[in-house]
Protein backbone atom coordinates (compact mmCIF):
# COMPACT_ATOMS: atom_id res chain seq x y z
CA UNK A 1 0.00 0.00 0.00
CA UNK A 2 2.80 2.40 0.89
CA UNK A 3 4.49 1.68 -2.47
CA UNK A 4 1.23 2.47 -4.28
CA UNK A 5 0.88 5.75 -2.40
CA UNK A 6 4.49 6.62 -3.21
CA UNK A 7 3.98 5.94 -6.90
CA UNK A 8 0.76 7.95 -6.89
CA UNK A 9 2.52 10.92 -5.27
CA UNK A 10 5.40 10.66 -7.74
CA UNK A 11 3.03 10.46 -10.71
CA UNK A 12 0.92 13.33 -9.37
CA UNK A 13 4.00 15.51 -8.87
CA UNK A 14 5.27 14.78 -12.37
CA UNK A 15 1.85 15.41 -13.90
CA UNK A 16 1.40 18.63 -11.93
CA UNK A 17 4.85 19.85 -12.94
CA UNK A 18 4.11 19.10 -16.59
CA UNK A 19 0.77 20.93 -16.47
CA UNK A 20 2.39 23.86 -14.70
CA UNK A 21 5.14 24.00 -17.31
CA UNK A 22 2.63 23.99 -20.17
CA UNK A 23 0.57 26.77 -18.55
CA UNK A 24 3.66 28.84 -17.81
CA UNK A 25 4.91 28.49 -21.39
CA UNK A 26 1.46 29.39 -22.75
CA UNK A 27 1.49 32.57 -20.68
CA UNK A 28 5.05 33.32 -21.82
CA UNK A 29 4.06 32.79 -25.45
CA UNK A 30 0.94 34.95 -25.17
CA UNK A 31 2.94 37.83 -23.69
CA UNK A 32 5.89 37.46 -26.08
CA UNK A 33 4.82 40.34 -28.32
CA UNK A 34 5.29 42.76 -25.39
CA UNK A 35 8.89 41.82 -24.63
CA UNK A 36 10.24 40.37 -27.90
CA UNK A 37 12.56 43.36 -28.42
CA UNK A 38 14.28 42.47 -25.14
CA UNK A 39 14.88 38.80 -26.06
CA UNK A 40 18.59 39.08 -26.72
CA UNK A 41 19.37 41.29 -23.69
CA UNK A 42 17.47 38.78 -21.52
CA UNK A 43 19.43 35.86 -22.98
CA UNK A 44 22.81 37.56 -22.58
CA UNK A 45 21.99 38.68 -19.04
CA UNK A 46 20.89 35.17 -18.03
CA UNK A 47 24.03 33.62 -19.51
CA UNK A 48 26.29 36.05 -17.65
CA UNK A 49 24.35 35.52 -14.43
CA UNK A 50 24.65 31.74 -14.78
CA UNK A 51 28.40 31.95 -15.37
CA UNK A 52 28.87 34.22 -12.36
CA UNK A 53 26.60 32.43 -9.90
CA UNK A 54 27.74 28.98 -10.98
CA UNK A 55 31.36 29.77 -10.16
CA UNK A 56 30.56 31.64 -6.94
CA UNK A 57 28.58 28.68 -5.61
CA UNK A 58 31.17 26.11 -6.66
CA UNK A 59 33.72 24.51 -4.38
CA UNK A 60 36.57 24.68 -6.85
CA UNK A 61 40.14 25.44 -5.86
CA UNK A 62 42.36 26.63 -8.70
CA UNK A 63 45.36 27.64 -6.60
CA UNK A 64 47.26 24.47 -7.57
CA UNK A 65 45.60 23.88 -10.94
CA UNK A 66 48.98 23.42 -12.58
CA UNK A 67 49.68 20.35 -10.44
CA UNK A 68 46.24 18.85 -9.75
CA UNK A 69 43.23 19.34 -12.01
CA UNK A 70 40.98 17.23 -9.77
CA UNK A 71 40.54 20.12 -7.37
CA UNK A 72 39.39 22.35 -10.21
CA UNK A 73 36.92 19.75 -11.45
CA UNK A 74 35.26 19.43 -8.05
CA UNK A 75 31.54 19.94 -8.50
CA UNK A 76 29.73 22.61 -6.60
CA UNK A 77 26.80 22.41 -4.27
CA UNK A 78 23.35 21.21 -5.20
CA UNK A 79 22.26 24.84 -5.25
CA UNK A 80 24.80 25.58 -7.97
CA UNK A 81 23.64 22.64 -10.09
CA UNK A 82 19.96 23.52 -9.80
CA UNK A 83 20.64 27.21 -10.42
CA UNK A 84 22.35 26.42 -13.71
CA UNK A 85 19.49 24.10 -14.66
CA UNK A 86 16.96 26.83 -13.97
CA UNK A 87 19.02 29.33 -15.99
CA UNK A 88 19.23 26.85 -18.87
CA UNK A 89 15.48 26.25 -18.70
CA UNK A 90 14.86 30.01 -18.61
CA UNK A 91 17.03 30.70 -21.65
CA UNK A 92 15.48 27.88 -23.68
CA UNK A 93 11.95 28.96 -22.66
CA UNK A 94 12.62 32.55 -23.76
CA UNK A 95 14.00 31.32 -27.08
CA UNK A 96 11.09 28.94 -27.68
CA UNK A 97 8.60 31.69 -26.91
CA UNK A 98 10.38 33.96 -29.38
CA UNK A 99 10.37 31.26 -32.04
CA UNK A 100 6.74 30.43 -31.31
CA UNK A 101 5.80 34.11 -31.51
CA UNK A 102 7.25 34.26 -35.00
CA UNK A 103 5.44 31.10 -36.12
CA UNK A 104 2.00 31.80 -34.64
CA UNK A 105 1.75 35.58 -34.77
CA UNK A 106 1.83 38.03 -37.62
CA UNK A 107 5.28 39.52 -37.85
CA UNK A 108 7.12 41.37 -40.58
CA UNK A 109 9.27 38.94 -42.55
CA UNK A 110 12.86 39.99 -43.29
CA UNK A 111 15.15 37.90 -45.44
CA UNK A 112 18.37 39.69 -44.50
CA UNK A 113 20.78 37.39 -42.69
CA UNK A 114 19.31 34.15 -44.01
CA UNK A 115 22.69 33.06 -45.37
CA UNK A 116 24.44 33.42 -42.02
CA UNK A 117 21.73 31.45 -40.18
CA UNK A 118 21.82 28.73 -42.86
CA UNK A 119 25.61 28.50 -42.52
CA UNK A 120 25.38 28.23 -38.73
CA UNK A 121 22.73 25.52 -38.97
CA UNK A 122 24.96 23.68 -41.45
CA UNK A 123 27.77 23.85 -38.90
CA UNK A 124 25.46 22.80 -36.07
CA UNK A 125 23.88 19.86 -37.91
CA UNK A 126 27.22 18.54 -39.15
CA UNK A 127 28.97 18.92 -35.77
CA UNK A 128 26.20 18.11 -33.26
CA UNK A 129 23.46 16.08 -34.95
CA UNK A 130 24.82 13.86 -37.71
CA UNK A 131 27.78 12.62 -35.65
CA UNK A 132 25.50 11.99 -32.64
CA UNK A 133 23.66 9.44 -34.78
CA UNK A 134 26.25 8.19 -37.27
CA UNK A 135 29.48 8.67 -35.36
CA UNK A 136 31.63 5.79 -34.09
CA UNK A 137 30.04 6.22 -30.65
CA UNK A 138 26.41 7.41 -31.09
CA UNK A 139 25.01 9.29 -28.10
CA UNK A 140 22.37 11.80 -27.08
CA UNK A 141 23.68 14.74 -25.02
CA UNK A 142 20.83 17.21 -24.55
CA UNK A 143 23.03 20.11 -23.42
CA UNK A 144 24.67 20.59 -26.80
CA UNK A 145 21.36 21.36 -28.51
CA UNK A 146 20.47 24.42 -26.43
CA UNK A 147 22.76 26.63 -28.51
CA UNK A 148 20.61 26.14 -31.61
CA UNK A 149 17.70 27.84 -29.84
CA UNK A 150 19.67 30.95 -28.83
CA UNK A 151 21.22 31.41 -32.29
CA UNK A 152 17.82 31.07 -33.98
CA UNK A 153 16.39 33.57 -31.47
CA UNK A 154 19.30 35.91 -32.27
CA UNK A 155 18.45 35.63 -35.96
CA UNK A 156 14.78 36.40 -35.30
CA UNK A 157 15.76 39.53 -33.36
CA UNK A 158 18.00 40.93 -36.08
CA UNK A 159 15.55 43.68 -37.10
CA UNK A 160 15.44 45.19 -33.60
CA UNK A 161 17.97 47.92 -32.71
CA UNK A 162 21.25 46.36 -31.65
CA UNK A 163 22.14 49.21 -29.28
CA UNK A 164 20.43 47.63 -26.28
CA UNK A 165 22.22 44.33 -26.93
CA UNK A 166 25.62 46.03 -27.09
CA UNK A 167 24.86 48.00 -23.93
CA UNK A 168 23.87 44.89 -21.98
CA UNK A 169 26.92 43.01 -23.29
CA UNK A 170 29.32 45.84 -22.44
CA UNK A 171 27.91 46.54 -18.98
CA UNK A 172 27.45 42.86 -18.18
CA UNK A 173 31.01 41.97 -19.15
CA UNK A 174 32.37 44.94 -17.21
CA UNK A 175 30.45 43.79 -14.12
CA UNK A 176 31.75 40.28 -14.64
CA UNK A 177 35.35 41.55 -14.75
CA UNK A 178 34.91 43.70 -11.65
CA UNK A 179 33.38 40.82 -9.69
CA UNK A 180 36.22 38.56 -10.84
CA UNK A 181 38.81 41.00 -9.55
CA UNK A 182 36.89 41.42 -6.29
CA UNK A 183 36.58 37.66 -5.70
CA UNK A 184 40.31 37.32 -6.32
CA UNK A 185 40.82 39.48 -3.23
CA UNK A 186 38.06 37.98 -1.07
CA UNK A 187 38.50 34.31 -2.04
CA UNK A 188 41.76 33.96 -3.99
CA UNK A 189 41.77 30.14 -4.16
CA UNK A 190 38.65 30.32 -6.32
CA UNK A 191 40.11 32.80 -8.82
CA UNK A 192 43.94 32.68 -8.80
CA UNK A 193 46.28 29.91 -9.86
CA UNK A 194 49.64 30.12 -8.10
CA UNK A 195 53.18 29.14 -9.14
CA UNK A 196 52.50 29.62 -12.83
CA UNK A 197 55.52 29.97 -15.11
CA UNK A 198 54.30 32.44 -17.69
CA UNK A 199 55.82 35.03 -20.01
CA UNK A 200 55.20 38.14 -17.89
CA UNK A 201 58.32 38.87 -15.78
CA UNK A 202 57.59 38.81 -12.06
CA UNK A 203 54.03 37.50 -12.50
CA UNK A 204 53.79 33.97 -11.09
CA UNK A 205 50.00 33.75 -10.98
CA UNK A 206 47.34 33.04 -13.57
CA UNK A 207 43.96 34.70 -13.28
CA UNK A 208 40.83 32.53 -13.59
CA UNK A 209 38.39 35.02 -12.11
CA UNK A 210 34.81 33.83 -12.42
CA UNK A 211 35.50 32.17 -15.76
CA UNK A 212 35.71 28.43 -16.28
CA UNK A 213 39.43 28.84 -17.00
CA UNK A 214 41.92 31.57 -18.00
CA UNK A 215 41.40 30.82 -21.69
CA UNK A 216 37.70 31.53 -21.17
CA UNK A 217 37.81 34.82 -19.27
CA UNK A 218 40.76 36.08 -21.34
CA UNK A 219 38.78 36.17 -24.61
CA UNK A 220 35.84 37.75 -22.75
CA UNK A 221 38.15 40.58 -21.66
CA UNK A 222 39.40 40.98 -25.23
CA UNK A 223 35.84 41.09 -26.59
CA UNK A 224 34.92 43.67 -23.92
CA UNK A 225 37.65 45.89 -25.39
CA UNK A 226 36.25 45.52 -28.90
CA UNK A 227 32.63 46.05 -27.86
CA UNK A 228 33.57 49.12 -25.83
CA UNK A 229 35.26 50.55 -28.92
CA UNK A 230 32.11 49.79 -30.92
CA UNK A 231 29.71 51.13 -28.28
CA UNK A 232 31.59 53.48 -25.91
CA UNK A 233 30.13 55.13 -22.84
CA UNK A 234 29.01 58.74 -23.08
CA UNK A 235 31.57 59.63 -20.44
CA UNK A 236 35.08 59.25 -21.80
CA UNK A 237 36.42 58.42 -18.34
CA UNK A 238 34.13 55.36 -18.11
CA UNK A 239 35.23 54.21 -21.53
CA UNK A 240 38.93 54.43 -20.69
CA UNK A 241 38.31 52.84 -17.30
CA UNK A 242 36.54 49.90 -18.92
CA UNK A 243 39.34 49.45 -21.44
CA UNK A 244 41.88 49.54 -18.62
CA UNK A 245 40.05 46.95 -16.52
CA UNK A 246 39.63 44.63 -19.50
CA UNK A 247 43.32 45.00 -20.41
CA UNK A 248 44.33 44.23 -16.81
CA UNK A 249 42.24 41.06 -16.71
CA UNK A 250 43.60 39.98 -20.10
CA UNK A 251 47.16 40.50 -18.88
CA UNK A 252 46.59 38.55 -15.64
CA UNK A 253 45.11 35.56 -17.46
CA UNK A 254 48.42 35.05 -19.27
CA UNK A 255 46.40 33.64 -22.15
CA UNK A 256 48.95 33.82 -24.95
CA UNK A 257 46.50 32.86 -27.68
CA UNK A 258 44.09 35.62 -26.60
CA UNK A 259 46.95 38.14 -26.57
CA UNK A 260 48.07 37.28 -30.08
CA UNK A 261 44.52 37.03 -31.40
CA UNK A 262 43.64 40.48 -30.04
CA UNK A 263 46.87 41.97 -31.42
CA UNK A 264 46.04 40.56 -34.86
CA UNK A 265 42.42 41.74 -34.60
CA UNK A 266 43.42 45.26 -33.55
CA UNK A 267 45.94 45.40 -36.40
CA UNK A 268 43.26 44.46 -38.93
CA UNK A 269 40.85 46.99 -37.43
CA UNK A 270 43.43 49.80 -37.48
CA UNK A 271 44.42 48.98 -41.06
CA UNK A 272 40.81 49.06 -42.18
CA UNK A 273 40.23 52.42 -40.52
CA UNK A 274 43.29 53.90 -42.20
CA UNK A 275 42.12 52.64 -45.56
CA UNK A 276 38.56 53.84 -44.95
CA UNK A 277 39.87 57.41 -44.83
CA UNK A 278 41.39 56.97 -48.26
CA UNK A 279 37.90 56.24 -49.69
CA UNK A 280 39.20 53.97 -52.42
CA UNK A 281 36.51 53.60 -55.13
CA UNK A 282 37.74 50.15 -56.10
CA UNK A 283 36.33 47.59 -53.63
CA UNK A 284 38.61 44.77 -54.76
CA UNK A 285 41.69 46.97 -54.71
CA UNK A 286 40.78 48.23 -51.25
CA UNK A 287 40.35 44.68 -49.92
CA UNK A 288 43.68 43.52 -51.31
CA UNK A 289 45.41 46.62 -49.99
CA UNK A 290 44.01 46.12 -46.49
CA UNK A 291 45.29 42.55 -46.37
CA UNK A 292 48.62 43.51 -47.92
CA UNK A 293 49.29 46.38 -45.52
CA UNK A 294 48.33 44.22 -42.54
CA UNK A 295 50.72 41.45 -43.58
CA UNK A 296 53.52 43.93 -44.32
CA UNK A 297 53.00 45.63 -40.96
CA UNK A 298 53.30 42.41 -39.00
CA UNK A 299 56.23 41.34 -41.16
CA UNK A 300 58.13 44.56 -40.51
CA UNK A 301 57.41 44.45 -36.79
CA UNK A 302 58.53 40.83 -36.63
CA UNK A 303 61.75 41.58 -38.53
CA UNK A 304 62.59 44.53 -36.29
CA UNK A 305 61.94 42.42 -33.22
CA UNK A 306 64.16 39.58 -34.44
CA UNK A 307 67.05 41.89 -35.29
CA UNK A 308 66.81 43.88 -32.07
CA UNK A 309 67.35 40.89 -29.75
CA UNK A 310 69.86 38.13 -29.29
CA UNK A 311 67.60 35.43 -30.69
CA UNK A 312 69.79 32.41 -29.87
CA UNK A 313 70.22 33.53 -26.29
CA UNK A 314 66.50 34.19 -25.92
CA UNK A 315 65.59 30.74 -27.29
CA UNK A 316 68.03 29.03 -24.93
CA UNK A 317 66.59 30.89 -21.96
CA UNK A 318 63.00 30.07 -22.92
CA UNK A 319 63.65 26.38 -23.55
CA UNK A 320 65.35 26.12 -20.16
CA UNK A 321 62.04 26.97 -18.44
CA UNK A 322 58.94 24.83 -17.87
CA UNK A 323 57.10 27.01 -20.33
CA UNK A 324 59.78 26.37 -22.94
CA UNK A 325 59.43 22.64 -22.47
CA UNK A 326 55.71 23.00 -23.06
CA UNK A 327 56.30 25.06 -26.19
CA UNK A 328 58.44 22.35 -27.80
CA UNK A 329 55.32 20.15 -27.86
CA UNK A 330 52.78 23.01 -27.98
CA UNK A 331 51.80 22.26 -24.35
CA UNK A 332 51.09 18.64 -25.24
CA UNK A 333 48.72 19.60 -28.05
CA UNK A 334 50.55 17.51 -30.65
CA UNK A 335 49.57 14.32 -28.80
CA UNK A 336 45.98 15.50 -28.55
CA UNK A 337 45.91 16.32 -32.26
CA UNK A 338 47.08 12.80 -33.04
CA UNK A 339 44.15 11.39 -31.07
CA UNK A 340 41.75 13.54 -33.11
CA UNK A 341 43.29 12.36 -36.38
CA UNK A 342 43.06 8.72 -35.27
CA UNK A 343 39.36 9.20 -34.45
CA UNK A 344 38.79 10.62 -37.93
CA UNK A 345 40.62 7.71 -39.54
CA UNK A 346 38.34 5.27 -37.69
CA UNK A 347 35.24 6.97 -39.16
CA UNK A 348 36.27 9.39 -41.94
CA UNK A 349 32.78 10.63 -42.72
CA UNK A 350 31.22 11.27 -39.26
CA UNK A 351 34.07 10.93 -36.77
CA UNK A 352 33.98 9.77 -33.16
CA UNK A 353 30.73 11.42 -32.07
CA UNK A 354 29.59 14.13 -29.66
CA UNK A 355 31.06 12.36 -26.60
CA UNK A 356 34.63 12.80 -27.78
CA UNK A 357 36.72 14.35 -24.97
CA UNK A 358 34.15 13.47 -22.29
CA UNK A 359 35.48 11.93 -19.01
CA UNK A 360 35.20 8.35 -20.30
CA UNK A 361 37.05 9.14 -23.51
CA UNK A 362 39.79 11.04 -21.67
CA UNK A 363 40.21 8.05 -19.34
CA UNK A 364 40.43 5.64 -22.27
CA UNK A 365 43.17 7.65 -24.02
CA UNK A 366 45.01 8.39 -20.77
CA UNK A 367 44.72 12.18 -21.10
CA UNK A 368 42.64 13.56 -18.21
CA UNK A 369 43.73 17.09 -19.17
CA UNK A 370 42.44 16.88 -22.78
CA UNK A 371 39.05 18.62 -22.67
CA UNK A 372 39.10 19.34 -26.43
CA UNK A 373 41.26 18.89 -29.52
CA UNK A 374 42.83 22.35 -28.95
CA UNK A 375 42.23 23.11 -32.62
CA UNK A 376 38.82 23.92 -34.05
CA UNK A 377 39.41 22.20 -37.39
CA UNK A 378 40.73 19.03 -35.76
CA UNK A 379 37.90 19.20 -33.22
CA UNK A 380 35.40 19.00 -36.06
CA UNK A 381 37.43 16.45 -38.01
CA UNK A 382 37.88 14.07 -35.06
CA UNK A 383 34.43 14.45 -33.54
CA UNK A 384 32.32 14.90 -36.68
CA UNK A 385 34.50 13.66 -39.54
CA UNK A 386 34.83 15.14 -43.00
CA UNK A 387 31.15 16.13 -42.94
CA UNK A 388 31.72 18.17 -39.78
CA UNK A 389 34.85 19.85 -41.15
CA UNK A 390 32.99 20.82 -44.33
CA UNK A 391 30.19 22.39 -42.26
CA UNK A 392 32.74 24.33 -40.21
CA UNK A 393 34.50 25.69 -43.30
CA UNK A 394 31.21 26.77 -44.88
CA UNK A 395 30.26 28.64 -41.71
CA UNK A 396 33.65 30.36 -41.52
CA UNK A 397 33.53 31.54 -45.13
CA UNK A 398 30.01 32.97 -44.78
CA UNK A 399 30.88 34.63 -41.45
CA UNK A 400 33.93 36.30 -43.02
CA UNK A 401 31.74 37.56 -45.84
CA UNK A 402 29.34 39.14 -43.35
CA UNK A 403 32.26 40.56 -41.36
CA UNK A 404 33.59 42.28 -44.47
CA UNK A 405 30.16 43.74 -45.27
CA UNK A 406 29.86 45.10 -41.73
CA UNK A 407 33.38 46.54 -41.64
CA UNK A 408 32.47 50.03 -42.84
CA UNK A 409 29.57 50.46 -40.40
CA UNK A 410 31.51 49.05 -37.41
CA UNK A 411 34.82 50.76 -38.05
CA UNK A 412 36.49 47.42 -38.78
CA UNK A 413 35.40 45.84 -35.49
CA UNK A 414 33.36 43.16 -37.25
CA UNK A 415 36.54 42.09 -39.06
CA UNK A 416 38.43 42.23 -35.76
CA UNK A 417 35.90 39.91 -34.08
CA UNK A 418 36.00 37.44 -36.98
CA UNK A 419 39.82 37.44 -37.07
CA UNK A 420 39.92 37.08 -33.29
CA UNK A 421 37.76 33.94 -33.41
CA UNK A 422 39.56 32.38 -36.37
CA UNK A 423 43.03 33.00 -34.91
CA UNK A 424 41.98 31.29 -31.68
CA UNK A 425 40.86 28.28 -33.74
CA UNK A 426 44.54 27.39 -34.20
CA UNK A 427 45.05 26.23 -30.59
CA UNK A 428 41.56 26.39 -29.08
CA UNK A 429 37.95 25.51 -29.92
CA UNK A 430 36.10 28.85 -29.66
CA UNK A 431 33.14 27.79 -31.81
CA UNK A 432 32.08 24.88 -29.61
CA UNK A 433 28.68 25.44 -27.99
CA UNK A 434 28.32 22.41 -25.73
CA UNK A 435 27.25 24.58 -22.79
CA UNK A 436 25.47 27.92 -22.46
CA UNK A 437 27.49 29.16 -19.49
CA UNK A 438 30.90 29.42 -21.04
CA UNK A 439 32.96 32.34 -22.30
CA UNK A 440 33.41 30.81 -25.75
CA UNK A 441 29.66 30.42 -26.29
CA UNK A 442 29.07 34.03 -25.24
CA UNK A 443 31.80 35.40 -27.53
CA UNK A 444 30.49 33.29 -30.43
CA UNK A 445 26.93 34.52 -29.86
CA UNK A 446 27.96 38.19 -29.61
CA UNK A 447 29.95 37.91 -32.83
CA UNK A 448 26.97 36.28 -34.56
CA UNK A 449 24.63 39.07 -33.38
CA UNK A 450 26.99 41.84 -34.55
CA UNK A 451 27.51 40.23 -37.96
CA UNK A 452 23.73 39.90 -38.38
CA UNK A 453 23.03 43.47 -37.26
CA UNK A 454 25.68 45.19 -39.37
CA UNK A 455 26.62 42.71 -42.11
CA UNK A 456 23.30 41.47 -43.49
CA UNK A 457 22.44 43.01 -46.86
CA UNK A 458 19.15 44.93 -46.89
CA UNK A 459 16.11 42.99 -48.04
CA UNK A 460 14.94 43.95 -51.54
CA UNK A 461 11.69 45.93 -51.55
CA UNK A 462 8.58 43.94 -52.30
CA UNK A 463 6.79 44.63 -55.55
CA UNK A 464 3.17 45.46 -54.95
CA UNK A 465 0.62 43.67 -57.10
CA UNK A 466 -1.06 45.81 -59.69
Amino acid sequence: MSEFIGLAVLFGSAFGTAIGGVVAFALLLSSEKYWRQYTLPLILGTMLFGMTAGTLLSNRNVSLAGQDLSEVATTGSGASTWLLRLCSFGVVAICCARIGGTLFQAEKKISAGNMLLAAFLCFFVSNSLSNAILGTHPAFVHGIYYAAFIFIAAYLGRHFPVDSVLTVARNGLLTFMLLSLAIAIVKPDLAIQRNYAGFVPGLSIRFWGLGSNPNSIGPLAAVLILITLLSPFRQRLLTWGTLGIAALVLLLTQSKTAWMALAMAMGIMATHRVMAKANSPDQKFDRALVIGIALCTFGVLGTITLYSIDLNRLIDRILATDTGAQITTLTGRTQIWQVAISAWQANPLFGYGVTMWDPLHRYQIGMPFAFSAHNQWLQSLGGAGTFGLAGLLIYMVVALRFAWRAASSTGGISLALAVFLIFRCITETPLETDTLFNGDTLVHLLTFIILLAFGAPPSPPRKEAT
